[in-house]
């Protein structure tokens, strides 16, 4: 046997291990033929109880073939089950199998399955086959029929304008972003109602303030919220675990690219992508980010002078 074979079948045995601490499995065992009466390896055996009062036994058998297994393999493995009395038998292969194969074991009531160890999933298209991470970016505008007002108060700048107070404990920094933060949750929870697991829409709000010092002034902000869309493809993913194609179950862990929650862009393996681009490929999944720190990002949108909206930017968040 080679040592690719041999580290296949450990690690089959490792991984079957960890699934029930309370089950006793042995590698490399010797159980006895009631063909033959005579011991006979086996690659693994699981002793278990089912309900924790029935006693199992289930043969583990593993092939290290560059191939995908084929029905004489099933039909060999059937018979290695019925002579060693095993309750169940569980067929691993590292190349998979052929649709015949998987279909000869459900007969026999056998599961065949494929142990992932750091490589792309060739995985049915039910489980993911796209991410998506959304990242907020909001801004402010003003109406230019409020800029007039602002000036003739001599608020001349963001600067002095996100410095009025609006009540004793607040200055407009603060319920600017208060109130940022309740629409992108708001955004966030009518995504969620949609099950076909659209993103959030992009949105804009007329927000109306006074201030403290003379209630009766009020003027008109604009809110801007827009919604950056990356998606990562299947072929980044990385799995660790136990795939089978008998019930179509996957048992371990599916690693999507690394996200970078408090930047502003995912890392490596994410692509920018336009909003219609979603609906060019099953959606199995959105991963949606708040933003870590709103204030930060409109003080760093504010630093220059008052400046209304382009009529551009109005009609784009308007059409979506």
């Amino acid at each position: 046997m080679s040592n690719l074979s041999q580290q296949f079948e450990r690690d089959v045995w490792k991984f079957v291990k960890a699934l029930d601490p309370n089950a006793k499995v042995l590698f490399n065992h010797k159980v006895l033929d009631k063909d033959t009466n005579t011991p006979r390896q086996v690659d693994a055996w699981i002793s278990a109880k089912y309900g924790g009062h029935i006693p199992i036994s289930i043969l583990v058998s593993c092939k290290n073939h560059k191939r995908k297994l084929d029905i004489t393999h099933i039909e060999s493995f059937a018979s290695e089950v019925r002579t060693t009395r095993a309750s169940t038998g569980v067929i691993y292969s590292s190349s998979g199998f052929t649709k015949p194969a998987v279909d000869k074991s459900a007969s026999y009531g056998l599961s065949c399955c494929r142990l992932f160890r750091n490589e792309p999933g060739e995985i049915p298209k039910y489980l993911v086959f796209w991410q998506y991470v959304c990242y907020p970016r909001v801004k402010l505008a003003i109406p230019n029929t409020e800029i007039k007002k602002l000036y003739e108060k001599n608020i001349q700048n963001w600067s002095d304008l996100l410095t009025i107070r609006t009540t004793e404990s607040d200055s407009l920094i603060d319920e600017v972003v208060r109130e940022l933060s309740k629409r992108e949750k708001w955004c966030i929870q009518e995504s969620k109602k949609n099950k076909g697991g659209v993103v959030p829409q992009d949105w804009m709000d007329e927000y109306t303030v006074s201030t403290i010092e003379d209630p009766s002034f009020e003027f008109k902000l604009l809110f801007i919220g827009r919604w950056e869309i990356y998606r990562a493809r299947l072929e980044y993913y990385v799995l660790n675990g136990s795939y089978c194609y008998s019930n179509k179950s996957f048992i371990g862990s599916i690693a999507t690219p690394s996200v970078d929650t408090q930047g502003d862009h995912p890392e490596h393996g994410w692509e920018l992508i336009k909003r219609n681009e979603i609906f060019s490929s099953p959606i199995q999944g959105a991963f949606i980010f708040l933003h870590g720190n709103i204030k930060k990002q409109v003080l760093e949108d504010c630093k220059h002078k008052f400046v209304s909206p382009s009529n551009k930017i109005l009609s784009k968040v308007s059409a979506d």
